[in-house]
């Protein structure tokens, strides 16, 4: 499985609102997705890809282990 990263180093998410049913997709920094979760309406999960997928622009795929690790080496998620 594969993340969507852009140029800044975002990831690709799946936000839904819980209350609604709404649900979003957009670019956030790996952090924040923790900070969605925190709220009781709110959960945030990161889309995968398999590698067939191609996007055009400025946006990579990125196996979802190697991104995982990345995170866990460069950020505290606390």
């Amino acid at each position: 499985m594969y993340v969507l990263l852009d140029d800044q180093g975002n990831v690709l998410i799946e936000e839904t609102n819980l209350a609604t049913g709404d649900s979003l997709e957009r670019f956030v920094k790996p952090e924040k997705i923790k900070a969605i979760n925190t709220y009781r309406n709110k959960d945030a999960r990161v889309k995968t890809f398999f590698p067939w997928y191609s996007f055009k622009n400025s946006y990579h795929l990125v196996k979802k282990s190697k991104w995982l690790h990345s995170v866990k080496s460069n950020i505290v998620l606390s």
